[in-house]
């Protein structure tokens, strides 16, 4: 299900009536079912893959991409949920007609090729089976292009019939996966005497009772492989060979085990035959059994060598791009799902942690002779199987993360103070803060690292130890409420304590005539140690920011009081669904959470700072210009000092790094007392992270989306003009940031609540404005760029109730009539007297398929008969701002959908589209009073199949005042 559109407000259909009409007011976000996805990028490995979500049948999925002959995008994987066995049609179709693009099919237990279409044409077309989770991957083969890729689910009867040809193992008719007390019914004819192959993945552990027979009385034998490591050169586990006309057998078989059996017409038999596979949970004694031994994706590609034209780089993508906790995968569970306790696959996965209410943490029982690439493949194809079911909401790997700071440069060794060598504070206004506030001992910063140091510059009020895994803490236990850095050093290398250093740039003690000095020079310190020996687990990490917050976690102890906000300088490249969703919940619950955006000076991603609900900080040298190591993102969001250790551009004799706390245990004992100049986007975040602090000193009551539109409003403008993926909104302003949290004459600051607008087909998108300044902003014009974008028009809201601004949200409006298909660029300004903010807009046309137009009608219910007190229209390809107007006063739900069956009635059975105010899940009555306007009521219509509230009459549904003849056009634009 991919969001096609989200629409704007504020007036239009039928029930609008004038700007000053009394009534409800807001817009639609549509999810469509059948819709077009852009692909996400990286899915450049299998690892990445980009999830289109799940696909039944009489659903098609389809996604736009782009794939190039060389370098870095040579593939684009998608992975697909299946909840059902279907038959899949897939069409691969190139935009260049001379470009040669193939597409393979990937089973999620072995991560084999079970289905390869690569043809020397321009187009791959081909049908295959599934069930659970499937992998798909466009190569190109010969040169760049852009492509569509369209999967049609279509229903199978009670019997598989064999798809020619399937004479070996590789060339076997795959069927998914195949779950515990389900059975499979296969029927052939063993034509010209050869061999019919059938592939079935075991995610857990079961017994398969075979039963085959044959009307004609013909003698057929059964082969049962274990072809998870070598699908061309399977291991042979045992036959059954009885006699005509039947064959009968049972196989034991281990999770994780991809099955090849082959009906063998021995005798040269040519008679139909019907083979029905059925699995129980139990395991029965006697029946052969795959050897767990052989569970080693290895060599997965060897058997496609003749058919697959480059394997290399396709078993290359299928490696695990990022380090991840060996053998742990976390799985969370769906809404309403009895949580399991332990063995969620028959490798008896051992429980490792839970958040409580939330995901769990599974140590799998991985062989002692993978190497840690193969463990993490072993590891990705039991989340990704698992991720096909539908008691499992997801099931991710634990990615590794890394402290962000690079190799230092010189080194301190103080007997005085060293602010003077602290060139970074200077860079962002520091001193004229500090005439402002210094900080306040009320605001706590948790510093989520390494852990504390007894440094004599450094003061805490302890913390936590989340490092679950003793060998990685190192200090002899697991999770402890001890956050003290033991060390991290392996070796001759000596430790990090990359903790103390980032600690002390947030708040060292300052002004004492001694060693440096901290941005915000009152707050207390917390400390989250969740980096160890190496590295730390993001699940671990996880936990530790949810303990930051106040939230329950896998520890079970909560910071009392909680951290108003959370410094992570440190990251990596792999995602993982658990540490966005503590991201999600730390902000909610009032932490503001900062995060490095890594040190690799790449666009790629590095997480966290690349998740939702974080400020993700970049990093700039002495000169303003970017740090020659800072990642460059549309997800960074500000810039702030990082250093750079291999120049000395100010002349001070000491490298241009950042100066702080850094003990030395290069010595015995450790030296304390020392500091070092250390460089990389973790220096940059703490900088951050202390000027949040001196804002929340000065108006302690600003919640995070406040603090965040301070930062970004107030930041140094640096690089491009506006917002750029390089420094973000431009480098912090200390003095800027907190002259207008004081509200001290900062005039009014226009900030819109985005700048980058994705519109595929057509729409409108409406983009909030706000004041983060004092005084009234006054937006003095709304224009479009360049002069041959003629599809793209905005225009500005006015507001509908008292406040500073004069305009509460810019319609952005594309109209995509006679363009042909393609994507295009344009770009919104808006100018005020608090600045001038642009917004970026793409439009995508052709993206949507036959059948993505609906008519949706939203309805003004009352609260207490639910009888339809008014009506609009809209249309999906078109405009999604609706108006209920010409109410009388009274309590009501909006209600929004489809009528695709015309029987006046919507969001009852089977339509395909539905949705409340302000959401299907929890819908809010709204009291109107007599002329009164509410404006604003936006929320989502989408594909859903739970139920309905009941109708005034008892029916399920909400019904119609009328069908229009909007609506009638609608359908049959639709036929």
């Amino acid at each position: 299900m991919g969001a096609v559109a989200c629409g704007g407000g504020g007036g239009g259909g039928g029930g609008g009536g004038g700007a000053n009409d009394p009534g409800l007011f807001g817009s639609l976000s549509v999810f469509l079912p059948d819709s077009t996805n852009l692909e996400a990028e990286p899915n450049d490995t299998l690892a990445q893959a980009h999830q289109l979500g799940s696909l039944a049948a009489g659903r098609t999925l389809s996604v736009l991409g782009t794939v190039t002959q060389s370098g870095a995008d040579m593939l684009d994987y998608f992975e697909v949920t299946v909840p059902e066995r279907i038959q899949i049609t897939a069409n691969l179709n190139t935009i260049s007609p001379s470009s040669d693009l193939d597409l393979y099919v990937f089973d999620p237990v072995s991560l084999s090729v079970v289905q390869p279409f690569a043809t020397p044409s321009s187009s791959e077309s081909g049908t295959f089976l599934a069930k659970g989770t499937v992998f798909l991957v466009v190569d190109a083969f010969n040169s760049d292009s852009d492509y569509e890729l369209e999967l049609v689910g279509a229903p199978i009867g009670a019997t598989t019939p064999e798809s020619e040809p399937n004479d070996s193992a590789p060339t076997g008719d795959y069927l998914g996966t195949i779950a515990p007390g389900e059975s499979v019914t296969v029927t052939g004819d063993g034509a010209g005497g050869s061999s019919d192959f059938f592939l079935f993945s075991v995610p857990s552990g079961m017994t398969l009772n075979v039963d085959l027979s044959s009307s004609a009385g013909q003698d057929y034998d059964i082969n049962v492989f274990d072809a998870t490591s070598n699908l061309a050169s399977p291991s042979l586990l045992g036959t059954f060979d009885s006699g005509p006309p039947n064959e009968s057998g049972m196989v034991n078989g281990p999770g994780m085990t991809l099955f090849a059996f082959e009906v063998f017409p021995f005798g040269g038999a040519t008679a139909p035959y019907s083979m029905q596979i059925a699995t129980s949970a139990t395991l029965v004694a006697g029946g052969a059994t795959a050897p767990t031994q052989s569970r080693l994706p290895r060599a997965s590609l060897a058997g496609y060598t003749a058919v697959t034209r480059d394997p290399v780089p396709l078993y290359e993508s299928t490696k695990v791009p990022f380090r991840s906790v060996r053998g742990a995968i976390i799985v969370d569970y769906a809404d309403g799902v009895e949580r399991r306790a332990g063995r969620v696959l028959e490798s008896d996965a051992a429980l490792v942690g839970e958040i409580p209410g939330g995901p769990r943490k599974l140590a799998l029982d991985v062989p002692a002779e993978f190497d840690d690439e193969e463990a993490a493949r072993f590891a990705l194809a039991c989340a990704a199987t698992l991720r096909g079911r539908s008691d499992v909401r997801y099931a991710e790997l634990d990615p590794w993360m890394m402290p962000l700071a690079l190799p230092q440069g010189g080194e301190v060794r103080p007997n005085d103070t060293f602010y003077n060598l602290q060139w970074h504070y200077e860079q962002i206004g520091l001193p004229i803060a500090w005439n402002t506030t210094t900080g306040s001992a009320a605001v706590r910063v948790c510093v989520l690292d390494t852990g504390s140091a007894p440094c004599s510059d450094l003061s805490d009020i302890g913390g936590i130890d989340t490092i679950a895994d003793p060998q990685i803490a190192g200090d002899g236990n697991g999770v402890d409420s001890d956050p003290t850095d033991v060390g991290d050093g392996q070796g001759s290398q000596p430790s990090s304590f990359h903790g103390a250093h980032v600690a002390g740039t947030v708040g060292a003690n300052t002004n004492n005539d001694y060693g440096v000095a901290g941005v915000s020079w009152q707050t207390t310190l917390m400390h989250a140690r969740v980096l160890g020996i190496g590295g730390g687990s993001s699940f671990d990490i996880a936990n530790g920011l949810l303990w930051s917050a106040g939230l329950a976690n896998a520890t079970g102890l909560v910071a009392n009081p909680p951290a108003d906000i959370a410094n992570m300088s440190l990251g990596g490249p792999g995602f993982s669904q658990t540490f966005q969703d503590a991201c999600t919940a730390a902000w909610n619950a009032g932490t503001v959470v900062i995060a490095a955006a890594g040190n690799e000076n790449s666009s790629t991603p590095s997480f966290p700072a690349a998740y939702d609900n974080v400020i993700s900080v970049a990093a700039v040298d002495f000169e303003r210009n970017k740090a020659p190591y800072s990642n460059f993102h549309p997800t960074v969001d500000i810039a702030a000092p990082g250093g750079d250790v291999s120049v000395d551009r100010n002349g001070d004799g000491y490298a241009d790094g950042v100066l702080s706390n850094k003990p030395d245990d290069s010595v015995s004992p450790t030296n304390f007392e020392n500091f070092s100049f250390y460089q990389g986007t973790s220096m940059a975040a703490p900088h951050v992270a202390g000027v949040a602090a001196l804002i929340l000193a000065v108006d302690p009551n600003l919640n995070p989306d406040q603090v965040d539109s301070i930062l970004r409003n107030t930041a140094t403008d640096l690089g491009a003009a506006g917002r750029d993926n390089i420094y973000g909104e431009g480098l912090v302003n200390a003095a800027a940031a907190v002259q207008l949290a004081a509200g001290g004459g900062g005039g009014p600051v226009l900030a819109l609540d985005t700048d980058a607008v994705l519109l595929e087909g057509a729409g409108t998108r409406r983009v909030g404005v706000s004041n983060a300044g004092t005084g009234a902003l006054d937006v003095t014009s709304v224009t479009t760029s360049p002069p041959s974008a003629t599809w793209l028009s905005a225009t500005a809201v006015a507001t509908g109730q008292a406040g500073t601004t004069d305009t509460s949200a810019i319609d952005v409006t594309a109209n995509a009539i006679g363009l042909p298909s393609g994507n295009y660029a344009g770009t919104v300004l808006v100018d005020s007297n608090g600045g001038s903010r642009q917004i970026a807009v793409t439009l995508t046309v052709g993206a949507s398929g036959p059948g993505t137009t609906f008519t949706v009608f939203v309805l003004a219910v009352d609260a207490d008969t639910f009888d339809t007190r008014a009506q609009d229209v809209v249309q999906t390809s078109g405009s999604l701002a609706y108006g209920l107007g010409s109410l009388p006063p009274g309590r009501y739900v909006v209600v929004a959908g489809t009528d695709e069956d015309n029987d006046g009635l919507i969001c009852d059975e089977g339509e395909p589209l539905c949705g409340l105010y302000p959401s299907i899940n929890l819908a809010t009555a709204i009291d109107l009073s007599d002329g009164q306007r509410v404006t604003g009521l936006d929320f989502p219509v989408q594909d859903t199949t739970g139920p309905a509230p009941a109708s005034s009459d008892g029916q399920s549904g909400f019904r119609l005042l009328t069908r229009t003849p909007a609506a009638d056009v609608a359908e049959g634009v639709r036929q």
